[in-house]
């Protein structure tokens, strides 16, 4: 069963990364922790920003950007979490993302609107998104902290370590 929890896991982490290269193919730029309302300052998820690269067009549509990720619509669609945000292990009705980025001044997400060409260790060492236990809806535009000096705790679905995706749309087991 915990084999193919993982295969299912790796799945997951490759089609958000697939997602993600499909977004910068539109947009010449990744999405970030903090993605930006048409509004100019309504924020919400990176996770919401690509669900149309994620066969979730009908979803993106009910969302609404020009309203907060915790408004009283926006919040009726949590339960509505696409099955790729969840990790095999999660219950079936958890509305908190298994997949998270790590936001901080040297990774991905810690400049707006990073491109390829500003990924100076390339994109087969530079991770994109990794699993991790965390209770934080997926619509929330939360992603996990990072700074070099202090690794944070990720995983927990697993004793050999966690999943990450990197920039290349490869997925590795890191212990």
């Amino acid at each position: 069963r915990q084999a193919a929890r993982r295969t299912q896991s790796i799945n997951n982490l490759k089609q958000i990364a697939l997602a993600f290269h499909n977004y910068y193919d539109t947009h010449k730029r990744f999405p970030t922790t903090m993605m930006l309302g048409p509004d100019g300052k309504t924020l919400h998820s990176w996770r919401v920003a690509i669900l149309p690269y994620l066969a979730a067009d009908l979803l993106y549509q009910e969302y609404r950007l020009d309203e907060p990720w915790d408004s009283d619509h926006n919040q009726r669609l949590l339960a509505r979490m696409p099955s790729t945000y969840r990790h095999p292990s999660d219950p079936p009705d958890s509305t908190a993302s298994s997949y998270y980025g790590l936001s901080g001044k040297t990774s991905v997400f810690g400049e707006q609107g990073l491109t390829f060409r500003k990924i100076v260790d390339g994109t087969s060492n530079t991770v994109l998104v990794v699993e991790a236990q965390r209770n934080i809806p997926w619509t929330k535009p939360q992603d996990i902290p990072f700074t070099p000096d202090k690794l944070p705790k990720l995983g927990g679905y697993q004793e050999e370590g966690f999943l990450a995706a990197f920039c290349d749309g490869s997925v590795r087991l890191i212990a």
